[in-house]
C-alpha cells in the first residue's frame, strides 16, 4: 500500500526534477489487445524514468477519486478501455488525451469508425482544439500506416466532422505474438524488437503532447505549431455548393510519419 508520506515524496521529487503535472491518457482499443497495449506503454515509460499507472475504465468509473489517487504518484495514468466500454464519454472527460488504437485492416477501420460515430465527446470539440490521436497497429510499413490513417481521417472528416491526429503506428512483428504466447509484453520479452522500439517512441511522443498543445495555442491562427501533426477534419463546402474533394494528407504530414520510423 502506498502511504501518504510516499505520495508526498513522489510529488516533491517530480517538482524537483521539473516534471510536468500528472497526465491522464485514455487508451481505447480492441478488447483482446488494449490491456497488452497499455502494459507495453507502461514499460516503455518506465524505461524513460517515468512512473506510469494503469487502470481500467470500469474501475475508474466504480471507484470515486481513483484518478486523483494516481495523480499523486504517477507521471502518466493510462486508462484502458475497449470499444464496447459503457460511459466512455464520462471517462474521456476525465482524461487529458484520447489515444485510439485500431488494427490495420477492414475490421479495425470499422471498429474505429463505429466508436467515433457513437461517442460524440471523443470528437475533439471539447479538447482545446485537439483531435483524437490514433495509432495503427500491425501495419506492414509506414506507407501502409499513412494510407490506413488517411482512409479513416477522410471518412470521419467528411461524415462526422471529426478531427483525428496521427500518433504513429506499430509494425507487423512476429515478436508480438511470440511474447503473447509467453504471457509477457513484447517490450519486456523482446526489448530490441521492432514493436518494443515502436512503443518506446510512442511513449516519447506522449510526453511531448502537453507542451505541443501549449505551443500550438500560443502560435494562434497565424502561427506555425512547433510540431507537425497529421490530422484531417471535414472540408468546408464551397459557396456555390459544388462538391469538394475529401482532405488529403500533405507531403509535410507524410514526411512527419516517415520521421517517426516506427
Amino acid at each position: 500500500m502506498t502511504t501518504p508520506f510516499a505520495k508526498d515524496q513522489a510529488a516533491g521529487l517530480r517538482r524537483m526534477l521539473g516534471h510536468a503535472a500528472a497526465r491522464r491518457v485514455l487508451v481505447i482499443g480492441a478488447q483482446e489487445q488494449v490491456d497488452d497495449f497499455v502494459d507495453n506503454l507502461r514499460i516503455a515509460l518506465a524505461a524513460m524514468g517515468r512512473d506510469a499507472a494503469v487502470v481500467s475504465a470500469q474501475t475508474m468509473l466504480a471507484v470515486t477519486g481513483m484518478l486523483e489517487q494516481y495523480d499523486e504518484t504517477a507521471d502518466v495514468t493510462l486508462v484502458a478501455a475497449h470499444f464496447g466500454t459503457r460511459a466512455l464519454a464520462t471517462v474521456a472527460e476525465a482524461c487529458d488525451d484520447v489515444l485510439l488504437t485500431f488494427a490495420d485492416g477492414p475490421e479495425g477501420l470499422k471498429s474505429a469508425y463505429t466508436l467515433l460515430k457513437k461517442t460524440a465527446v471523443l470528437q475533439g470539440t471539447n479538447r482545446q482544439g485537439r483531435g483524437i490521436r490514433t495509432v495503427v497497429c500491425g501495419a506492414h510499413s509506414v506507407d501502409s500506416a499513412v494510407r490506413v490513417f488517411g482512409n479513416l481521417a477522410n471518412t470521419v472528416g467528411q461524415y462526422l466532422n471529426t478531427r483525428i491526429d496521427f500518433a504513429g503506428y506499430l509494425p507487423e512483428d512476429r515478436h508480438t505474438e511470440l511474447a503473447l504466447s509467453l504471457g509477457k509484453p513484447v517490450a519486456s520479452a523482446f526489448p530490441a524488437s521492432p514493436s518494443a522500439v515502436a512503443f518506446r517512441q510512442l511513449a516519447e511522443e506522449m510526453l511531448s503532447w502537453a507542451s505541443s498543445v501549449g505551443a500550438q495555442a500560443q502560435a494562434g491562427d497565424g502561427g506555425t505549431p512547433s510540431r507537425v501533426v497529421m490530422s484531417a477534419r471535414a472540408p468546408a463546402q464551397p459557396a456555390d455548393g459544388s462538391a469538394q474533394a475529401a482532405p488529403a494528407l500533405t507531403p509535410r504530414a507524410t514526411a512527419r510519419a516517415a520521421e517517426l520510423v516506427y
